[in-house]
């Protein structure tokens, strides 16, 4: 769901900035090797991109980028760790969008702040969710599903990788628009809540087009729509949600992306050069099929402070989401 330019949020990241503005630049840089923390495990959608981008950086600059993992609590011990680093340029944040934009949202006290703890980079890459079923499930097309979950208030449920998770709070966000009632059963992580979903214990999930490709492309599960703008070229036979006709998800728009940042304070000729290197990686075609070998998407170029702006208007829509769907804050 898109949202207006949220000025008061984008001026608080200006002025959160004033100071790294100030800082003389450092010529030096790097001299040593550069630190990208991924608040995630190996194998996460940040660590793959992680793992295609440092050998791109560590070519341009001369300098080794080593990809440090340090996940755990969704996401927030890493990029908290950032946020207290040093602002010298040798500490990167490189995660997807959840610790920054739900979590404030869910979480009385995270030890840090999108806004004034960090300086955006890049946005790299992105995944589109795609809305499955089981097959068992009676209703073959996005309207007939609708109907049913109305037929049938609480009667269904969906699976999520966890509370605070895209995927929780993605189908509040859908159930919201329509004004559905459907059950909502978090798992430990997305592989045990696909499982279910595959089994049958569970409806629905909103869950990424490349892990469901697999299931679909084999007849168990359905899929009724992808969460995109646009058609994912991963499965471009899957018509958007938004494209289907239903007023209320003509908006609907959720994708997770993967972001650069760095501590507020970092001098602005670091920023810059790396915004460009990864700008020249984007229009790279090697560069854009190695994304796409692991089934994510990128953008012809990106820019800080569209970053920033992007980030701002979704944690604010994701705190509306929250708010609606009654999730107390821990």
């Amino acid at each position: 769901m898109r949202v207006k330019t949220w000025g008061k949020l984008v001026a608080s990241l200006a002025l959160a900035t004033v100071g790294f503005q100030a800082l003389a630049n450092d010529p030096a840089w790097p001299n040593k090797p550069v630190k990208l923390v991924v608040p995630y495990s190996a194998g996460s959608t940040a660590d793959m991109v992680g793992r295609i981008l440092v050998e791109r950086l560590g070519t341009r600059f001369k300098q080794p980028f080593v990809i440090d993992n340090r996940p755990g609590g969704g996401g927030e011990v890493g990029t908290q760790h950032v946020a207290r680093s040093a602002p010298d340029g040798y500490t990167l944040l490189l995660t997807t969008g959840g610790p920054l934009v739900i979590s404030p949202s869910l979480k009385k006290d995270l030890g840090y702040d999108l806004a004034k703890d960090f300086t955006p980079i890049a946005d790299l890459a992105w995944i589109p969710v795609v809305l499955v079923s089981h097959p068992s499930f009676p209703a073959q097309t996005l309207p007939e599903l609708i109907a049913e979950l109305r037929k049938r208030p609480g009667h269904y449920a969906y699976a999520s990788s966890g509370v605070g998770s895209y995927a929780h709070i993605a189908m509040e966000m859908f159930k919201q628009s329509l004004g559905v009632s459907v059950n909502h059963v978090p798992y430990r992580g997305p592989s045990q809540a696909e499982a279910d979903l595959v089994g049958g214990q569970v409806s629905l999930m909103l869950t990424g087009i490349s892990t469901a490709n697999v299931f679909l492309q084999n007849n168990r599960l359905r899929a009724y729509g992808v969460s995109s703008r646009e058609r994912s070229r991963f499965a471009p036979n899957i018509p958007t949600l938004m494209e289907q006709g239903v007023k209320e998800l003509a908006d609907y728009e959720v994708t997770s992306r993967t972001v650069l940042l760095a501590p507020a304070g970092t001098p602005k000729n670091i920023v810059a050069d790396i915004n460009a290197e990864i700008n020249r990686a984007l229009a790279s075609p090697e560069f854009q099929e190695q994304l796409h070998s692991k089934n994510l998407l990128s953008h012809s170029s990106t820019q800080p402070a569209k970053v920033a702006e992007t980030l701002l208007n979704e944690r604010a829509t994701w705190a509306k989401v929250i708010q609606a769907a009654g999730i107390p804050k821990e």
